[in-house]
């Protein structure tokens, strides 16, 4: 049974690691050099090659060394490397500490870096790798030499890639290595929001930008409707108050053709008359334009050029249709007649009236006549 162990012990050693060791045999050496053949049913038991331990570098006869940071640590069923076991390279517990709070200082220094660009006070987010390195060791402690830093640095680099949140890329003007960290964790409350509803207006600045045209346009398009409806309400009766005073001129110049000698009215005058409440100058054009277009479609009045008395030629409105019997024109009385054309209440225009002496010639509409259009 000794001889069955020692036999498997060092045929387990000859085999090794894979591929760093020879393969199994099924035949046994005995010591007068002859080779015996093992039985099929004990094949199974035959020794087989072992994998190689992570964080290790493997050799002949199950020799092992660790990578830097790790310590081997020997099978807990090997009773101290008498039962071939494969030991395996466990972490450097002391200096897996010092790797980690180096890693976890140089993730918080990404996070704040990034914290300060999202809220505008950082030109850029990545960190150089030599910069993030002197940042950190100015916060090592007391006593650690520099070497011992370097090794540190140099296995919590790869730790820090490694983490999630974390990106590497290269400086776009010298080459060098960059880190950058995507985390929001340390960005402020106040900041915070800012960057929200910045970035939410920026997502649906579009769709923003097209609900206010649509709200604009409506809004704008109710304004024209009511304002149109209100301006065509006002023409209306302004239309109608024109229409009056005209038919009331060409009444008082048939009764009294000496005191009243046209039957006409300037449109000027008679636009600033029924106008004069309203002081707009854009919304008095629109609402002209409107009475303009309902008094000259009436059949009773005839647009034309005349010559007013004092020399100049402007559009007037002639009443043409039937007049009404005035029994008492205004202003008579005591006083002598006046040609006058009453506009209502007390704005009431007074035409004093002329004589032959000091008025130029009117040249009359007759029949067969051309006005000056």
């Amino acid at each position: 049974l000794v001889g069955l162990g020692t036999f498997y012990r060092q045929e387990k050693l000859e085999v090794g690691y894979c591929g760093v060791g020879r393969p199994p045999t099924d035949t046994i050496t005995l010591p007068n050099h002859n080779q015996v053949q093992l039985p099929e049913w004990l094949e199974p038991a035959l020794p087989r090659c072992e994998p190689c331990p992570p964080h290790a570098f493997c050799g002949e006869l199950l020799e092992t060394t660790c990578e830097p940071g790790f310590v081997l640590t020997q099978h807990p069923l090997s009773f101290g490397g008498l039962v071939p076991l494969p030991p395996s390279c466990e972490p450097d517990s002391a200096k897996a500490r010092k790797v980690s709070a180096v890693k976890e200082r140089a993730v918080e220094e990404l996070r704040q870096q990034n914290a300060k660009y999202e809220c505008g006070e950082a030109s850029k987010a990545e960190v150089r790798e030599s910069a993030l390195k002197d940042t950190i060791s100015t916060r090592r402690r007391k006593g650690m030499s520099n070497e011992e830093f370097e090794d540190l640095w140099a296995s919590a680099l790869g730790e820090i890639q490694n983490v999630e949140e974390v990106v590497s890329g290269t400086d776009g003007s010298g080459g060098e290595f960059t880190l950058r960290s995507h985390s929001l964790a340390r960005i402020p409350l106040t900041c915070a929001v800012r960057r929200h509803l910045r970035e939410t207006l920026r997502q649906y600045l579009w769709q923003l930008i097209t609900l206010l045209t649509i709200l604009s346009s409506a809004a704008y398009g109710r304004h024209r409707f009511i304002g149109g409806r209100e301006e065509e309400r006002q023409a209306k009766a302004l239309a109608a108050q024109a229409l009056e005073k005209l038919s009331q001129q060409a009444a008082l110049h048939a009764y009294d053709p000496a005191g009243y000698r046209e039957n006409y009215i300037s449109v000027a005058q008679l636009r600033d008359d029924v106008l004069r409440e309203e002081f707009s100058a854009s919304r008095r054009k629109k609402v002209w334009e409107r009475v303009q277009r309902k008094v000259e479609g009436n059949s009773n009045v005839r647009p034309m050029v005349r010559e007013g008395r004092s020399g100049d030629v402007g559009r007037v409105w002639e009443w043409v249709g039937a007049v009404g019997m005035i029994e008492s024109p205004p202003g008579t009385g005591d006083r002598r007649k006046s040609g006058s054309v009453s506009f209502g209440g007390a704005s009431e225009r007074l035409l004093e009236p002329r004589d032959e002496s000091d008025v130029s010639a009117v040249q009359k509409w007759e029949d067969g006549g051309k006005p000056y259009y």
